[in-house]
């Protein structure tokens, strides 16, 4: 199925004009679309429309849109994973396409004493940037019809002085006191939650301290160490099965 983005405000009127050349290259010579073909684009709001070509050429393909399609339904939860960065920066890269594909709703890029990464102004600029084109392709490849929300780089700090706006605040920990998630997530599920995953060698125990004294809840993924990555996959995985739809 060919799927297109496009932001709200360049869907409007009868048709949709493509004159990105990626986006034609895609139509055109992968996909190998002609005239009265389907194209299915959607606005990252929620919003998707079923279209079809009625002008094609080199330099631009008209799109002219037959019907608006009923919006999927989405989580109840709004999830939102604050993670830290791990030691290597592609593995941030392939776990902002999962996090897209498994509903995340704010993907929060963490830095904490332990992480080893450290950005300049520049390079943090540019790594979002390319984060939010990962996450844009993922929702394009998945289906998913809400883009999710990439922040700036933060500190630890900063996220968890804005922690008290969640129903739900979590934090896996390979300390001695947690919780089963599993039970955690029998229990009503609440309309906002946000997980803080912790770098290779896990959180120090001033920043366990400070998360639960804003009211994060320490818990237990199981007998295995995961990596960063594999830890917030998990998180988002667990959610979204126990959510009933």
């Amino acid at each position: 199925m060919a799927r297109l983005y496009y932001p709200e405000e360049f869907i409007h009127g009868e048709h949709i004009l493509v004159n990105q050349v990626e986006q034609i290259h895609y139509l055109c010579d992968v996909l190998r679309l002609k005239i009265n073909d389907d194209v299915f684009v959607f606005d990252g709001r929620g919003n998707e429309y079923r279209c079809q070509i009625d002008k094609l050429s080199g330099k631009e393909i008209r799109l002219l849109k037959k019907e608006k399609i009923k919006i999927r339904l989405q989580w109840k939860t709004n999830l939102e994973i604050a993670c830290a960065l791990p030691k290597q920066k592609s593995r941030f890269d392939d776990l902002v396409d999962k996090l897209s594909q498994l509903g995340v709703d704010r993907i929060i890029p963490m830095l904490t004493e332990r992480v080893i990464l450290r950005w300049d102004a520049h390079s943090r600029l540019r790594h979002r940037q390319r984060w939010c084109k990962i996450a844009k392709q993922a929702c394009i490849q998945s289906g998913r019809n809400h883009l999710p929300i990439i922040d700036p780089v933060r500190e630890i700090n900063q996220i968890l002085a804005h922690a008290d706006s969640y129903d739900l605040r979590l934090i896996p920990t390979l300390s001695e006191k947690k919780r089963n998630l599993r039970d955690l997530l029998s229990e009503p599920l609440p309309k906002s939650a946000l997980v803080l995953i912790g770098p290779e060698g896990d959180f120090t125990h001033q920043e366990l301290a400070q998360a639960e004294n804003s009211g994060f809840i320490p818990v237990f993924l199981g007998d295995l160490v995961l990596r960063v990555d594999t830890a917030a996959i998990a998180v988002a995985a667990f959610f979204r099965l126990y959510e009933p739809r």
